[in-house]
C-alpha cells in the first residue's frame, strides 16, 4: 500500500483497563490541557508540580497531621501533639499541645477561635490571646472526627453516639459552649454518621450508606426553635466510604462513596443534590483490589488555572488526581529513591497560604510548596510517563518507519543532569502485554528550539502501544501532534 503519514492522538488521561488489549492508556505525573481555537495542536501535556521544600517543622515527630489557614490569614500546622504557627518567612512558633492524634486532625475557625479536633478532644485556640484550652462542655462531641463552620456555628458529632445519626453545634461564635438541646438527627437512614462537610453555607451529613443536606432556618435554637433543618429532597442512598476522602472546591464536594449496593466509586456533588459518578471503570477495578479503602485521604487545589481533586489510598499505595477543569484522571506518583517503584504521592494534606499551595509530607515534618518550576520531589527525580492509545488498522500489520513526538525542545540545562536531555521510549506490538527494551530519544540541547525528536525503524506489529518516560529536571510539555510514517500490509 506504500508509506503514509498519520497523526497519532496521544494526549489524554489514564484508562488502563484490566483487559489490556482493550485500553492501556496511562498518564503519570502529567496532565492534559485543551488548547485554544488557534493553538498549534488541540491539546498538550503539562507536568504536575514538583515538591519544593518550604520548611521542616522542627518540633515533634511523624507526619504533618493538620495544616490550616484561618479566615484572618494566620497559618497553623500540627505535628504529633504540637500546634505550630507558621509565618510567611518560615518562622515557627509553638502554640501549645493537644492529644497525640493517630489520624488527620480536623481544623476550622469562627474568626475568633481556631477549632481543633484530635479524635479525643475539641480544642479552642483564642486568636486574640494565643491561649489554647480543651473544650470541656458536657454537651460537646469530644471525639468528633469533623469540625465544620457555618454562620457562626461549629458542628461536630460523636461517632459512637447512642442516638444514631445525631450531630450538634456550638453556640453562636463560641466554640467552648455547647447546648445539649442543639442536637439534630439525620433520620433518612439508620446508618451512622461518618463525616460532616460545609459547602455554600449548607451542611452535608454523610453516613456510611447515605447523605442528606441541612440548612440554617433562622430559628433561635437552644430547644426553643431549631436553627437547622434538612433540605427536602436531599436525602440520597450514597454514603461515604472514607471520612478523609471528602474535599470541596468551587462549592463542589468530592468523596469516595459507599452504599448498600457496593463501594469503590468516587462521586461529585451536582445541581439538584444528585451526585455524579466521576471515577472510571479501570480506577474502580484498581480500588476493588486494595486491601482497604477507608484510609483514603484527599484534598483539592488550584494549579495553573486547573482545579484538582487528589485522593491517596494509603494501603493501596496509589494516588489519583482528577482534573475537574478537563474532566480527566491521571496518576500522581512519587518514585521511591531506594526501590525505584512509582508509589503514592508524597503529599497528604494541603492548605493554600502565603500565595502558595502548601502540602504536608506523609512521613516526616516537611511542608512543601507545589511549584511549577521545580522538576523534582524534594530533590529526588520525578518520573513522568505516558502509555499511548492503541495504534492499529483493522488488525493488519503496521510497520512504523519513524515516529515524531512534539516535545518542548531546547529547554535543557547548562550543566549536570538535564544538560543533554533524553526521553526513554519502548513499545509493545501485542496490545501492551509485553514491551521491548528501552531506547532513548534526544529532545535538544539548550537553545535547540527546532530540534526534531524522532524514533526510527521501530518494526512491525498489529496492535501498537508506545510508552515514553523521563526524569530529566527540565521544563517539559508534549503537544498532541505526534506523527508516524507507517506502512499497512494488505493482509
Amino acid at each position: 500500500m506504500g508509506t503514509q503519514r498519520i497523526q497519532i492522538p496521544m494526549v489524554g488521561g489514564s484508562y488502563k483497563h484490566t483487559t489490556l488489549p482493550f485500553d492501556s492508556q496511562e498518564t503519570i505525573n502529567l496532565f492534559p490541557e485543551r488548547g485554544g481555537k488557534l493553538s498549534k495542536s488541540p491539546s498538550i501535556f503539562r507536568r504536575t508540580p514538583g515538591l519544593k521544600n518550604w520548611i521542616t517543622v522542627s518540633t515533634g515527630t511523624g507526619p504533618i497531621r493538620g495544616l490550616y489557614e484561618t479566615s484572618g490569614g494566620r497559618v497553623f500546622a500540627i505535628r504529633a501533639n504540637l500546634l505550630i504557627e507558621l509565618a510567611a518567612d518560615g518562622t515557627q512558633t509553638s502554640r501549645g499541645g493537644i492529644n497525640v492524634p493517630s489520624d488527620r486532625v480536623a481544623m476550622t475557625d469562627n474568626g475568633l477561635e481556631l477549632g481543633i479536633a484530635d479524635g479525643s478532644n475539641i480544642w479552642s485556640y483564642v486568636l486574640a490571646t494565643n491561649v489554647l484550652t480543651a473544650v470541656i462542655a458536657a454537651a460537646a462531641p469530644d471525639n468528633t472526627p469533623s469540625l465544620e463552620f457555618i454562620d457562626g456555628y461549629v458542628f461536630g458529632f460523636n461517632p459512637n453516639a447512642t442516638a444514631i445519626g445525631s450531630f450538634s453545634h456550638s453556640v453562636l461564635n463560641d466554640l467552648t459552649t455547647w447546648n445539649a438541646l442543639d442536637v439534630y438527627t439525620a433520620e433518612g437512614s439508620p446508618d451512622k454518621i461518618v463525616a460532616l462537610k460545609a459547602s455554600n453555607r449548607q451542611l452535608w451529613v454523610f453516613g456510611s450508606k447515605s447523605f442528606e443536606v441541612w440548612y440554617n432556618t433562622g430559628g433561635a435554637g437552644g430547644g426553643a426553635e431549631p436553627t437547622w433543618a434538612r433540605i427536602p429532597g436531599t436525602f440520597t442512598d450514597i454514603g461515604c466510604g472514607a471520612k478523609n476522602s471528602i474535599a470541596v472546591i468551587k462549592g463542589q464536594i468530592f468523596w469516595l462513596g459507599a452504599s448498600k449496593e457496593g463501594e469503590n466509586v468516587i462521586w461529585a456533588s451536582n445541581e439538584g443534590y444528585q451526585p455524579i459518578q466521576i471515577s472510571t471503570k479501570p480506577m474502580e477495578s484498581q480500588m476493588s483490589g486494595f486491601a482497604s479503602v477507608d484510609d483514603a485521604w484527599s484534598y483539592t487545589f488550584e494549579y495553573l488555572g486547573h482545579f484538582f481533586y487528589m485522593i491517596t489510598f494509603q494501603t493501596g499505595d496509589k494516588t489519583f488526581l482528577y482534573d475537574i477543569t478537563e474532566n480527566e484522571w491521571v496518576n500522581w506518583a512519587y518514585r521511591d529513591e531506594n526501590t525505584g517503584v512509582q508509589g503514592r504521592h508524597r503529599s497528604l494534606i494541603h492548605s493554600f497560604a502565603f500565595r502558595k499551595n502548601l502540602v504536608g509530607d506523609y512521613v516526616n515534618g516537611n511542608i512543601y510548596e507545589l511549584d511549577s518550576e521545580t522538576y523534582t520531589d524534594n530533590t529526588f527525580p520525578i518520573v513522568w510517563e505516558r502509555y499511548f492509545p492503541y495504534v492499529s488498522s483493522l488488525n493488519k500489520r503496521i510497520t512504523i518507519y519513524s515516529l515524531f513526538i512534539d516535545f518542548l525542545t531546547g529547554s535543557g540545562l547548562l550543566t549536570g543532569q538535564g544538560s543533554n536531555p533524553k526521553v526513554q521510549i519502548r513499545w509493545s506490538t501485542n496490545g501492551g502485554r509485553t514491551y521491548g527494551n528501552w531506547d532513548e530519544m534526544g529532545v535538544g540541547l539548550r537553545g535547540e528550539y527546532d530540534f526534531q525528536a524522532v524514533q526510527s525503524m521501530m518494526g512491525q506489529g498489529r496492535n501498537w502501544v508506545i510508552h515514553i518516560r523521563s526524569s530529566e529536571p527540565i521544563p517539559m510539555s508534549i503537544q498532541d501532534n505526534t506523527i508516524a510514517e507507517i506502512e499497512v500490509s494488505v493482509d
